[in-house]
């Protein structure tokens, strides 16, 4: 497949990162990720953390902000002060660098959220999974999570089917379970549920409650989704209470940066995750989401992945050159 350098098809800007830089010697510099510190913590997907991505200062004025009027998903207070704006356009602007993909006007802004303590019988993936393309956001590549406070029990982010890498368990707040390094019987179920996460994404399911939700018909009634979905979500969700794959906790100004497509354009199946019930003890988390997508609109299907596919592999690969330099530098 040859991708375009630029395309002005459909309204798509499909262009390729920047080149590296050179020394005066003549060698590539690093990668402008190598100066976050990122770490990789799965193979997939494509999954980073990076710890005092947000100063004690930047996480003090977003709480103010989330406490003034978040309210859920993809809520922002329209009366920002112009030092919480200062702060927002900052964020955006320095994940826009990680993934070389400035902030533009196909994106939604950041999202504050607050997620309360849950109900002590609550399931602990209490609202479900969910891969980032839902809500009608196909052009979605990667996103950002940032947790904003301390002191919460519970809370983790989930990912059922991360294959972890060793360094993982490593880091401190994360916690790997059981996944594609096992053999034998477990080997076999960590596929069988990898196949539960195709099948729904196939049949253009993006969140487990989706596949028991009824929808409305062109005759006006409500219909009723396979049960067959309802069954491959329903196994799902049992895998992931597991505590199977990988959970990261919060840490105040930890950034959580992962791909929801792979490199051919096509959204990845291991890349389902959803929060963790927030117990009673503790705080209530406080989070800011950023969700980057390939710039441009119209294209659908095969079409749309290929474009995708196309902007996804030349900023991935500095990701990649990143971690490797930064656990050679840890090594040292």
């Amino acid at each position: 497949m040859q991708c375009p350098s630029l395309s002005h098809e459909d309204g798509d800007l499909v262009s390729s990162p920047k080149k590296r830089r050179r020394t005066t010697a003549g060698a590539t510099a690093q990668p402008a990720a190598c100066n976050y510190g990122l770490r990789r913590l799965a193979l997939r997907p494509h999954l980073w953390v990076c710890d005092g991505f947000l100063s004690a200062e930047e996480c003090a004025i977003l709480r103010d902000v989330v406490d003034r009027g978040a309210h859920g998903e993809g809520s922002r207070p329209p009366n920002l002060r112009p030092e919480e704006q200062e702060v927002m356009d900052g964020i955006a602007q320095r994940i826009g660098v990680l993934v070389d993909t400035e902030p533009h006007q196909s994106e939604t802004p950041l999202a504050a959220r607050r997620t309360p303590t849950s109900h002590p019988a609550a399931p602990d993936i209490f609202l479900g999974l969910h891969v980032d393309t839902f809500q009608g956001s196909p052009r979605r590549f990667v996103t950002g999570l940032i947790y904003l406070n301390e002191g919460i029990v519970g809370g983790e982010t989930a990912f059922p089917l991360a294959i972890a890498t060793k360094e993982a368990a490593q880091v401190d707040g994360v916690s790997t379970g059981s996944s594609g390094d096992i053999g034998g019987q477990g080997r076999s179920n960590f596929s069988q549920m990898v196949g539960r996460a195709e099948a729904l994404l196939a049949a253009g399911c993006f969140h487990t409650t989706a596949a028991s939700t009824p929808t409305l018909g062109a005759d006006g009634g409500y219909d009723e989704p396979p049960e067959e979905l309802g069954a491959a979500a329903a196994e799902l969700l049992d895998w992931a209470g597991g505590r199977r794959g990988l959970r990261v906790q919060p840490r105040e100004g930890r950034l959580l940066l992962f791909f929801t497509r792979v490199e051919d354009g096509k959204i990845d199946p291991y890349s389902w995750h959803g929060g963790c019930a927030v117990r009673l003890g503790g705080a209530a988390k406080l989070t800011l989401q950023a969700f980057k997508q390939v710039p441009g609109s119209g294209s659908k299907g095969d079409k749309l992945e290929e474009k995708i596919s196309c902007y996804i592999r030349p900023r991935l690969e500095p990701l990649l050159d990143a971690s490797t330099h930064n656990v050679k530098k840890k090594k040292k």
